[in-house]
């Protein structure tokens, strides 16, 4: 366990670094015994200082380029990868709707993981019913869909720590539009844009917005 292998190596004098990739702890005693602990963003940093009492160092996850930045770039869709609940499938479901009703001609690309045509077709809207959808089979080359990839579509429900998705697409020119939840504004930047979804739809509820709810989603991919 990890807490084992702490107890083994400070017993034999080597320092621990602690790389906290999530939100999950809530209390300090399980860095009780670590000389350091190391996050992914400012916005996590805060987060543990504020709300845990723990002093986190912030380093950004490394990212080997050659694996992520694709050669031939031929941009068509508005790409969303892993449709399941805390990625945002439900806000995913109303703002392809919402495209298919206003501009068809704008092609949604969904790259399946976790999260299948399945759990997008289970929120309530039909998928095929507009034509704009196509699915991409899981796949462990993000180039894949990088290469084909306009706009990346982020509507994370829970609190992303620094959105490796995100990185993958800016690294290729492409601009993302995500949520204003978590480290999403802070690793974007300048380089997307941070939308505001319902804060009723958290990553465990199954909740479709409205169309009003998801408008300014709708208008900046159209614009």
């Amino acid at each position: 366990t990890t807490q084992g292998m702490i107890r083994l190596a400070k017993g034999r004098g080597v320092p621990v670094v602690f790389m906290i990739h999530n939100f999950g702890y809530s209390t300090p005693q399980s860095f009780l015994n670590v000389d350091y602990c190391v996050v992914a963003s400012e916005f996590a940093r805060q987060h543990y200082r504020n709300r845990v009492g723990i002093a986190c160092q912030t380093l950004p996850y490394p990212v080997d380029w050659d694996r992520v930045r694709v050669g031939e770039h031929t941009p068509r869709f508005v790409t969303f990868v892993n449709p399941c609940l805390e990625k945002g499938v439900y806000a995913f479901a109303r703002i392809a709707d919402e495209l298919g009703r206003r501009r068809p001609d704008i092609p949604l690309l969904v790259v399946e993981s976790r999260g299948t045509r399945d759990t997008l077709a289970a929120c309530g809207i039909d998928p095929d019913a507009h034509g704009n959808i196509q699915f991409m089979p899981h796949t462990t080359d993000c180039r894949q869909f990088w290469s084909v990839t306009k706009i990346a579509l982020l509507p994370s429900l829970w609190w992303e720590n620094q959105p490796l998705v995100a990185i993958e697409a800016m690294i290729n020119g492409i601009p993302v539009i995500g949520s204003d939840r978590g480290g999403t504004p802070e690793t974007l930047g300048k380089s997307g844009f941070a939308l505001p979804l319902p804060e009723r739809m958290t990553q465990a509820s199954q909740l479709l917005p409205t169309a009003e709810e998801v408008e300014p989603w709708g208008e900046t991919v159209i614009r």
